[in-house]
């Protein structure tokens, strides 16, 4: 048992305390590849922590020497020499909800989330059929519409999406960073990495450092695709196209990683270089207690199944 209280422990100090931390590291965002490393072990370790301390639960630390033919019966009986009757019978209620509600909870939301993103593709590709034209100049879709907005999908062709508005609203210099800035979204394969954070943040969004997830994760894909954008582009090209989208107002559909997400003062002040900088030493401390955190729950995790195994050999 006490196990199962230092990893909801470590749960909760994980949930409330690391966003408070790490909204304190605004540097952290100079590095963004490793902000969102850092930001997803945290969550994983997190998730991890709830079905590990279940297990904990469910194998209690004690001796198995029993030659019982029936595991569940073996642990329900250890569960009540441990913990009473009805202790036992609660203890073994909440952590089968935390092992197995755990694995239902990801299961159905990873369902849900590929079968709507699937539909949701479906019925943009057709759209796009229908309301947009190819633009062999450019390389991408082209719609008619006066909002100012430019997308990518991650689809079978890969598509990028401009309005005639954003057209109308850039020069030249900054459509060709825009395009570059989507072209990088599809490269890094951002879409898998900003689905991930969208399945782990519902898992229990009033969770502080779940709920914040899929946006934060979002902001830093963008600085991502900026610094990549960067190699082909001058920063100074992709700031302003920022600085159009932003005065626009511009929206992309659900799903879609578009040039006007994340914060775009932030985003402007990275490309210019104006934003704090993080020293080598404190983010590596940072990653390294990421990693920690997201192997805790497994190693932890190890000794009830030890006793697991233990049990399987009598």
């Amino acid at each position: 048992m006490s196990i199962a209280l230092v990893l909801l422990s470590f749960a909760l100090v994980l949930g409330w305390g690391m966003p408070w931390m790490l909204s304190r590291c605004e540097g952290l965002e100079s590095r963004p590849r490793l902000a969102i490393t850092v930001w997803m072990s945290f969550a994983v370790g997190l998730v991890l922590s709830l079905p590990a301390a279940g297990l904990a639960m469910l194998l209690p630390m004690a001796s198995f020497q029993s030659m019982a033919s029936d595991f569940l019966n073996t642990c329900l009986a250890a569960l009540r020499s441990q913990y009473g009757s009805f202790g036992g019978s609660a203890v073994g209620v909440i952590s089968a909800l935390l092992v197995f509600g755990a694995a239902a909870r990801l299961t159905y939301l990873a369902v849900r989330h590929s079968v709507t993103s699937l539909a949701q593709h479906r019925r943009h590709s057709e759209w796009l059929a229908t309301s947009a034209r190819w633009d062999d100049v450019r390389g991408c879709h082209v719609v008619d519409h006066p909002a100012a907005t430019a997308y990518c999908l991650a689809d079978r062709d890969r598509s990028i999406v401009m309005t005639t508005g954003a057209i109308d609203a850039l020069d030249a210099a900054s459509l060709r960073a825009v395009l570059a800035h989507e072209r990088a979204h599809l490269f890094g394969r951002h879409h898998l990495v900003a689905s991930v954070a969208l399945l782990v943040g519902r898992f229990l969004p009033v969770i502080p450092l779940l709920g914040m997830l899929p946006a934060r994760i979002g902001h830093l894909l963008e600085l991502c695709a900026d610094r990549a954008a960067t190699r082909t582009v001058p920063a100074r090209d992709i700031a302003q196209g920022i600085l159009a989208f932003a005065e626009a107002g511009s929206a992309a559909p659900h799903a879609a990683l578009a040039a006007s997400g994340g914060h775009a003062l932030s985003r402007v002040r990275h490309l210019l270089g104006e934003h704090p900088t993080t020293p080598a030493w404190q983010a590596g401390s940072v990653a390294a207690g990421s990693f920690a955190a997201a192997a805790f729950p497994v190693l932890a995790a190890a000794l009830p199944l030890a006793v697991l195994a233990q049990m399987s050999c009598y």
